[in-house]
């Protein structure tokens, strides 16, 4: 018996193997039974998008999905664009006219992954709303959603990979299955971790934001040396709180000697609703 519960997608526009799991589930008849969640994969990398680290990258990962989902019609764009605003608009479509959700979704995909358009840029954007008779300009909405299914998949049982499935017993399918296992997946019938090698894995820089009065300590030289870590500095609270709620960070590592540090710990437990997870740590010298 088919399943009536939504899976869960965990997915960025960006990934050409998102790209090719929406077309395979467009072809199945089946984008009507996932709640597509748009995230970002690498939101803090200051690489351009055409950068020779992202192109190498995004060369590998496009002649995988051709040998793996060889009835897509992809190209490679030869850049990888940033999708944080192509996600609010999605997520803007999805609360003011949900009707043509998966059409725009669709149109947004295709123009990165069929032509080549920079989805990073509002005005490719507006025109693939124009088409569709979407009114402009388009009030953006959503973000708290957006920053919530980010910490969904950053947090959730997902290796920080993506394409990502998950239904409503928490089973998890990553990757880009075929369509049989992704069927099988939908009605309940089980999971497959054959498609690991097909996903893109988190890139994302690990944020530490510290709250302190006085210079880091030599122990953070382990972190700030690395490009695997940002580590931010802030001395007054709603400064710190305002980045919070902004950017999502890892990890609040506390100066214990800072007169305000319980008062900002106990400021960010009444922010559960928009920091969900987020681990605090008071240190001391």
């Amino acid at each position: 018996m088919e399943s009536t519960e939504k899976i869960s997608v965990y997915a960025d526009l960006n990934c050409p193997f998102c790209f090719a799991l929406h077309e395979r589930l467009d072809d199945l008849s089946l984008l009507t039974n996932v709640e597509w969640k748009t995230v970002e994969h690498a939101p803090n990398k200051d690489d351009a998008p055409d950068s020779p680290k992202r192109t190498s990258q995004l060369e590998a990962e496009y002649q995988l999905v051709i040998q793996r989902a060889r009835e897509t019609q992809i190209i490679n764009p030869l850049f990888v664009p940033n999708t944080r605003l192509a996600n609010q608009y999605i997520k803007s479509i999805q609360d003011n006219f949900p009707e043509k959700l998966i059409t725009i979704r669709r149109s947004i995909y295709r123009a990165l992954w069929q032509i080549g358009a920079n989805i990073d840029d509002r005005a490719v954007l507006d025109r693939i709303l124009a088409a569709h008779n979407i009114p402009l300009p388009l009030t953006l909405t959503g973000d708290e959603t957006l920053q919530s299914w980010q910490r969904e998949w950053q947090y959730g049982d997902f290796d920080l990979r993506i394409p990502s499935m998950q239904n409503n017993k928490h089973e998890v399918m990553l990757g880009l299955q075929h369509g049989k296992t992704i069927r099988r997946f939908i009605e309940g019938l089980g999971t497959s971790s054959e498609g690991l090698k097909a996903t893109c894995k988190y890139l994302n820089a690990y944020k530490l934001f510290v709250f302190t009065l006085n210079d880091l300590p030599n122990e953070f030289d382990v972190f700030c040396d690395k490009n695997d870590y940002l580590v931010e500095v802030y001395k007054e609270q709603s400064v710190i709180i305002e980045q919070i709620i902004a950017a999502s960070p890892d990890l609040i590592l506390i100066d214990d000697n800072h007169f305000a540090g319980k008062a900002l710990c106990q400021a960010i437990r009444t922010m559960q609703s928009h920091i969900k997870h987020l681990p605090i740590v008071f240190y001391s010298h």
